[in-house]
C-alpha cells in the first residue's frame, strides 16, 4: 500500500496553424492602391485584369475577411464602367442588332447583376462565340466586370461560356476570362462545378503563359479553387503542384504570393498535405521562402512549413541541418520585432509543431528563441501569447530545458509568467492591439482562453515533474494559490449555471473577448483542430443510488470561505498582488481543471514537497471535486489525493505528522465533496444492456486504491471518516466477482493466455521510474515523449484509456485484470476494518 499515482504529463501539442482554431489567426488585408506594384493609371492604359483572388486559406471560427489579401482590380477610372465602355460597341454588333436590340434596349441602363441571367446572359454568350475577335473580348471583359462587382452563386449557363472564353488563344480574353472564374471560384458554391468543366487543366497551361497577368489570375483562380475539400484533392495532382513550387519564386510578387497561397491552401488537412509533402523539393523551396522579400510571401511559407511540421516524416527530413541550415535562423528572426506581429505567431506556431520533435528540442532550447518565447508569455496581442505558451509546453517535455533555463537566469521567470495565464481571461486592453485583431478579423473566443489556460498548467507539470527543486519552486511561486482561485471561480460559475439553466461548454461557447465588439458566432473551418481534449475520456454511468450516499455542500458558507481566505493570505503573502491580475474569468474548461489536479498529483509525488502542501491542496481539491460528473476531473482529484495521503517520509516533525492528519481530518468530514465524490465513484452503476456497458472498472478501481492509501497511510482519522463506504465496498465486490466470472468466459473463448491469481498493481501498467520518459499518444496525435516525476507511479492515461479503443482481446484481459484488482483491494479495504474489530456491513459480500 501507499504506492504513488502520477497524472500523465500531456504528449507534445501539435496542430495547423492556419486559422483562429488553433492560433487566433485571420487574414491580413491588402490595399492594391498602396501597392507599389500598382500601375499607374491613365487614359490610355488598357483594362488589365490581375489577380482574381488572394489565397482563402484563413476561413476559420467566427466572422473574418474572406481573404488574405484583396484581388487586385481592373485599372480605369473610378467612374467609368465596362459595361459603359463596352455598351457603345456591343450595340453596334449585327447580333446585337438582329437579336437583342428591340427586347433589351440600350445596355448602359442594366446594372452588373443583370448580365448573368435571362436574355443579357444569351447576348453574352452569342458575344463569346462571334467570329470577331473584338466581340469576343467584350463578352470576356463584361463577365470579368460583372463577377468581379457582384459575385454570386451561378450554374451552368454562366460557367460554360466563361470556360469556352479560357481556351482563346487572345491574351486580353485569357486575361479577362481567369479573372471572372477566380471571381466566383472565391464561392464555395461554384467551386465543384468550375473544377467538374476541367479547368484545372486548362489553367495549368496558362499559368506557362508569356502574359504575367494571366499567369497571376489562373494561379489565383487555382487558390481560391484551393479551399474546399472537394476541390482541393483535384489540385492536389504531382504536375499542378510541381508548377505552383516553381511559381513560388516568380519575379512578379502577385505571382508569388498566389502560388504560396495555394500551397499553403493544401496544407491544412493530412490528405491534401500528403501528396504536397511527398515531393522532393516542397520543404527546400517553404525553407527557401523565408528569405522572401515580401512579407506576404513570408507569411504563407512559415505558415505551411508549421503545418507541414504535424507530420513526423516532415520533421524527421527537416532536422538534416545539412540540407536546411537556414530554418530555424530564420524563424528564430521572424520571432522578433521588427517583424509584424502575425508573422511572429506563425514563427512561434512552425517552432511548435516542430518541438514535437526531441531533435528540434534541443535545437531550439538552447537557441536565441528560449528567452524570446518566455518574453512572448507577456504578449497583449492573444494569437502570439497563445503560440508561446503552446511552443514552451512541448519544450518542457525536455529534460534540458530546466537546464538551460537555469544556465539563463530564467527558472523563476517562467514560472512566474505561467501562472498569470492560468487565469487567463482573454482581455484585450490596448486599443493599438484591438485594431489590429479587427484588421486581420481575428474573432476571439474562449476557446483561445482556454488553450493558454491548458498549455500553462500542462507546462508548470512538465516542469514540476522534471526535478524536486522544480517541484518546490512551482509550489512556492503560488501554483496552489492560483490554482484554488480558479477552482473556487469555477465552481461559483457552475453553482450559477445549474440555477439559470444547462452550463455551455467550451466547444459552444464563442462568446467574443471583453473589448472586441466582433460577433462570435461565424464561419468555422475545420480542417484541423487542436487537441485541447481532457487527460482522460473516460464515461460513467451512475444512477440515482449514488445519491443516497452523497451529502449536499452548501457554495455559501461564509465562514468556510472565510477560513479559507485567511489561510491563503497568511501562507502565501502577497497572493493578491498586482502580479496576478483578476480578470474576469467565467470559469475554467473541465480541461483545465483536470490539467491542475494532475499538476497537483506531480507536486505530491516529492516527500518534502508533500509535506507542506497537503493542507491547501486537499482545499484545492475539495473546490474541483465539486463537479462529479467531470470524469477526467474527479479522476485527476483522485490521483492527487492518493499521492497527498501517501506516507510522510521519516524525516517529518510531529507538528508535521499532525497537520497532516487535522487536514484529512478536515477534508474527510461527513459533508466533504472528497468524499462525496469517492460515494460516486463507488455506487452502483445505471442500467445497461449487457455486462461490457454496465461498470467503469478504471474508475472503481482508483477510487478503490484511493481509499485503500488512505487507510493505509491516516488510519486514526481515515478509519471512522470512510467506513460509511463499507456497503459500497461489499457490493462493488459482489459485483466485481460477477463481472470478473464474465469477462474471463468470453476471454477464454479467445485465448488461452490468461491471467491466474490475483492481479497486482504492475499487471496494469508498468511502473514509471522517476525522471523516466515514456512514449504516449494524446488523442490522434503521434507518439512523443514525456517526463514523470516522482517514484513509481502509474500512468492515468491506461487507466483512463476506454474499453472501446482496445482490440477485443487485450480488452478483455486488461478488464479482467482490472476487477481482480478491484476484488483484491476490496479484500484489503474489509480486512483493515475486521483488524481494528469494527464490524463489517454487507457480510454476505465477503463470500462473494
Amino acid at each position: 500500500m501507499g504506492q504513488t499515482l502520477s497524472a500523465v504529463v500531456c504528449a507534445p501539442y501539435r496542430c495547423c496553424a492556419y486559422c483562429c482554431t488553433c492560433a487566433g489567426l485571420g487574414g491580413s488585408q491588402h490595399d492594391p492602391e498602396s501597392d507599389p506594384l500598382w500601375p499607374e493609371s491613365g487614359p490610355a492604359a488598357p483594362p488589365r485584369w490581375c489577380s482574381a483572388g488572394g489565397p482563402l486559406c484563413c476561413l476559420a471560427a467566427g466572422k473574418r475577411k474572406r481573404t488574405l489579401y484583396d484581388p487586385i482590380a481592373v485599372e480605369r477610372e473610378p467612374h467609368r464602367s465596362v459595361i459603359t465602355d463596352m455598351a457603345s460597341f456591343i450595340e453596334t454588333r449585327p447580333v446585337y442588332r438582329m437579336y437583342f436590340q428591340q427586347l433589351l434596349g440600350p445596355l448602359s441602363a442594366y446594372g452588373p447583376s443583370d448580365f448573368l441571367h435571362g436574355d443579357l446572359l444569351r447576348l453574352l454568350t452569342a458575344l463569346a462565340q462571334d467570329s470577331d475577335m473584338q466581340g469576343v473580348r467584350a463578352a470576356a471583359l463584361i463577365f470579368a466586370e460583372v463577377t468581379e462587382s457582384d459575385p454570386q452563386v451561378v450554374d451552368l449557363a454562366v460557367l460554360q461560356p466563361i470556360r469556352e472564353l479560357l481556351e482563346s488563344s487572345d491574351e486580353e480574353v485569357q486575361r479577362a476570362a481567369s479573372a471572372a472564374l477566380g471571381n466566383l471560384a472565391v464561392l464555395a458554391g461554384n467551386k465543384d462545378a468550375i473544377v467538374a468543366l476541367r479547368t484545372l487543366d486548362r489553367l495549368l497551361q496558362l499559368t506557362m503563359s508569356p502574359s504575367q497577368e494571366v499567369i497571376c489570375n489562373s494561379v489565383g483562380c487555382i487558390t481560391n479553387l484551393a479551399t474546399d475539400d472537394a476541390t482541393k484533392s483535384a489540385i492536389a495532382s504531382r504536375p499542378l503542384l510541381e508548377r505552383l513550387l516553381v511559381l513560388t519564386h516568380e519575379a512578379d510578387v502577385r505571382v508569388a504570393r498566389n502560388a504560396t497561397g495555394a500551397l499553403l491552401n493544401l496544407t491544412h488537412a493530412e490528405m491534401h498535405r500528403a501528396p504536397l509533402a511527398a515531393l522532393p523539393t516542397t520543404l527546400s523551396t517553404m525553407v527557401d521562402l523565408l528569405r522572401h522579400p515580401d512579407a506576404d510571401v513570408v507569411y504563407y511559407a512559415t505558415t505551411a512549413l508549421s503545418n507541414l511540421a504535424v507530420d513526423a516524416s516532415s520533421r524527421d527530413r527537416l532536422t538534416d541541418l545539412a540540407d536546411f541550415p537556414s530554418l530555424l535562423p530564420m524563424l528564430v528572426q521572424h520571432l522578433s520585432p521588427p517583424t509584424p506581429l502575425r508573422l511572429q505567431t506563425q514563427a512561434a506556431l512552425a517552432l511548435r509543431n516542430l518541438a514535437s520533435s526531441p531533435t528540434f528540442q534541443q535545437l531550439i532550447i538552447h537557441s536565441p528563441a528560449l528567452p524570446t518565447l518566455v518574453a512572448h508569455l507577456q504578449s497583449e496581442y492573444p494569437p502570439l501569447l497563445l503560440a508561446a505558451v503552446a511552443c514552451l509546453r512541448n519544450l518542457s517535455i525536455s529534460e534540458d530545458l530546466s537546464l538551460r533555463l537555469g544556465n539563463l537566469g530564467l527558472h523563476v521567470a517562467l514560472v512566474d509568467r505561467l501562472l498569470p495565464l492560468v487565469r487567463y481571461a482573454g482581455t484585450v486592453r490596448s486599443p493599438m492591439v484591438q485594431q489590429l485583431l479587427a484588421t486581420d478579423g481575428t474573432v476571439l473566443t474562449r476557446d483561445i482562453t482556454d488553450e493558454v489556460q491548458l498549455h500553462a498548467v500542462s507546462t508548470l507539470r512538465n516542469l514540476a515533474a522534471s526535478s524536486a527543486a522544480n517541484k518546490q519552486l512551482v509550489l512556492d511561486r503560488g501554483a496552489l494559490v492560483t490554482f484554488q482561485w480558479v477552482a473556487t471561480r469555477a465552481q461559483a460559475a457552475m453553482s450559477s449555471s445549474v440555477a439559470r439553466g444547462p452550463r455551455p461548454s467550451g466547444d459552444s461557447d464563442k462568446s467574443v473577448y471583453h473589448g472586441l465588439g466582433i460577433d462570435g458566432d461565424g464561419d468555422e473551418d475545420n480542417d484541423v483542430n487542436g487537441s485541447t481534449a481532457g487527460l482522460l475520456s473516460m464515461s460513467s454511468g451512475r444512477n440515482s443510488q449514488a445519491s443516497r450516499y452523497q451529502k449536499e455542500v452548501s457554495d455559501d458558507d461564509d465562514d468556510k470561505e472565510a477560513q479559507d481566505q485567511e489561510y491563503w493570505e497568511r501562507s502565501v503573502p502577497g497572493w493578491r498582488s498586482p502580479g496576478l491580475p483578476t480578470p474576469a474569468l467565467a470559469f475554467a474548461s473541465d480541461a483545465v481543471r483536470a490539467e491542475m489536479g494532475a499538476c497537483v498529483a506531480v507536486l505530491a509525488t516529492d516527500d518534502g514537497v508533500r509535506a507542506t502542501m497537503v493542507q491547501p491542496a486537499l482545499v484545492f481539491l475539495e473546490h474541483l471535486c465539486a463537479d462529479v460528473d467531470a470524469v477526467e476531473v474527479t479522476a485527476n482529484a483522485m490521483a492527487a489525493l492518493a499521492n497527498l495521503a501517501a506516507p510522510l517520509p521519516a524525516t517529518a516533525t510531529p507538528a508535521e505528522l499532525d497537520a497532516a492528519d487535522r487536514a484529512f481530518s478536515r477534508a474527510l468530514r461527513a459533508e466533504s465533496t472528497l468524499v462525496s465524490t469517492l460515494v460516486a465513484l463507488l455506487a452502483p452503476p445505471a442500467e445497461a444492456q449487457d455486462h461490457r456497458d454496465h461498470e467503469d472498472w478504471t474508475l472503481v478501481h482508483l477510487a478503490m486504491h484511493t481509499v485503500d492509501v488512505l487507510l493505509d497511510a491516516h488510519p486514526r482519522v481515515a478509519g471512522p471518516a470512510l467506513r460509511p463506504l463499507l456497503p459500497l465496498v461489499a457490493a462493488v465486490l459482489a459485483r466485481s466477482a460477477a463481472d470478473a466470472e464474465f469477462e474471463v468466459h468470453l476471454a477464454h473463448e479467445s485465448t488461452s493466455n490468461l491471467p491466474s491469481g490475483d492481479a497486482s498493481l504492475d499487471d496494469l501498467n508498468t511502473p514509471v521510474v522517476a525522471g523516466e520518459r515514456v512514449p504516449l499518444r494524446d488523442g490522434d496525435e503521434e507518439e512523443g515523449e514525456e517526463r514523470r516525476g516522482g517514484g513509481q507511479q502509474r500512468s492515468l492515461a491506461a487507466l483512463g484509456a476506454s474499453h472501446e479503443n482496445r482490440t477485443a482481446t487485450s480488452s478483455m484481459l486488461s478488464l479482467t485484470s482490472e476487477v481482480l484488482e478491484v476484488k483484491r483491494l476490496s479484500d484489503r479495504i474489509r480486512g483493515f476494518y475486521e483488524q481494528s474489530q469494527q464490524p463489517v456491513a454487507g457480510g454476505s459480500g465477503a463470500d462473494a
